[in-house]
């Protein structure tokens, strides 16, 4: 996401965007002109909580990966010229609008990704009470921020324990009219 608005931002407008993946210290002390990515809370994605994915190699035991939904704040720090901040956020949302879906040749190199991984960015519906909550445990000033979630992000990859294969029926009861 990092990267993304990076590249994106200096490619659409033509001047360079300075982007933090924050921590709780940076946001209570804040940031000057720039815009942070705080990851504020991450949960288990209760529709796809056990990723069944394929063997790290032929003959090895099949792997599940745990589904986790990663929540973010996304803002846009004032600078000198704070009417500026407005302008910048909608061209981070736009950016990330029309990038909902994070495929692998935009996720970070650096990490080890299971082939055909993809995220799916989308604005999270949070509550203005819920939102200052997060600003009041920070300690510091409210700033214009906009939340976001990232799913399904892959984590705890390990191999599957053999055991009772379980499989699941359908079964259609209904009432006989007669």
């Amino acid at each position: 996401m990092r990267r993304l608005l990076l590249d994106e931002y200096a490619t659409r407008f033509g001047v360079p965007l300075a982007v933090h993946v924050a921590d709780t210290k940076q946001m209570s002390t804040g940031f000057t002109d720039e815009v942070s990515v705080f990851p504020y809370k991450i949960e288990v994605d209760p529709t796809r909580r056990h990723v069944t994915i394929p063997p790290a190699s032929v003959g090895s035991p099949s792997r599940i990966a745990m589904a986790l939904d990663m929540h973010l704040l996304i803002t846009v720090w004032p600078g000198s010229d704070s009417e500026l901040q407005l302008e910048k956020l909608e061209r981070c949302m736009g950016i990330l609008d029309e990038h909902a879906v994070l495929t692998e040749d935009r996720l970070d190199p650096a990490y080890t990704w299971a082939e055909d991984t993809a995220l799916r960015l989308s604005l999270e519906a949070l509550s203005v009470e819920d939102l200052l909550r997060i600003w009041d445990g920070l300690g510091t000033a409210y700033q214009l921020s906009v939340p976001y979630v990232v799913r399904t992000v892959r984590a705890g990859e390990r191999d599957v324990r053999s055991g009772v294969d379980v499989r699941t029926s359908l079964v259609q009861v209904g009432h006989r009219g007669g």
